[in-house]
């Protein structure tokens, strides 16, 4: 997968994380951004 590519499905799902974070839902945030730092994709469904 390209470089920029990449980047932006990363800032979309950190856009995402943060519209969840507004909503109050940390415990998701939490969980959400660890699996982006570990690179790995989210389960299905």
């Amino acid at each position: 997968m390209e470089p920029e590519v990449r980047d932006q499905i990363r800032r979309r799902a950190l856009d995402r994380l943060a519209a969840v974070a507004r909503a109050g839902h940390e415990g998701l945030v939490l969980d959400g951004c660890a699996l982006i730092a570990s690179g790995r994709r989210p389960p299905a469904g």
